[in-house]
């Protein structure tokens, strides 16, 4: 049986979550840019419309790198367990977060 892990203090984890929280939403944004642009660059017969897609590939891999990173954090702190955040003023629980 693996022993719980120490939870860490509800302001530390919260923030973590809320970063990867962000870092989703951002990371869904940008896949929708690109998707949107690499249609447009598609469409051009121009060789130059290909390079801001490659840049913006390379920092939708960036980001995905990072989001990585907070998910490795994330596990260290809390283990194998559920974190769910609910938004502010939701009315089943006074925490910010559950275990």
């Amino acid at each position: 049986m693996v022993p719980p892990a120490e939870v860490p203090p509800a302001a530390a984890t919260v923030g973590w979550a809320r970063r990867f929280r962000s870092s989703s939403r951002l990371l869904e944004t940008a896949l929708i840019i690109i998707v949107v642009g690499s249609v447009a660059a598609i469409g051009s017969v121009h060789p130059w419309a290909y390079l801001p897609l490659w840049g913006a590939s390379l920092a939708l891999g960036l980001l995905l790198c990072g989001r990585v990173l907070l998910v490795r954090t994330l596990r260290a702190r809390l283990g194998h367990r559920p974190l769910v955040l609910h938004p502010p003023g939701h009315p089943c629980c006074s925490p910010a977060w559950l275990l």
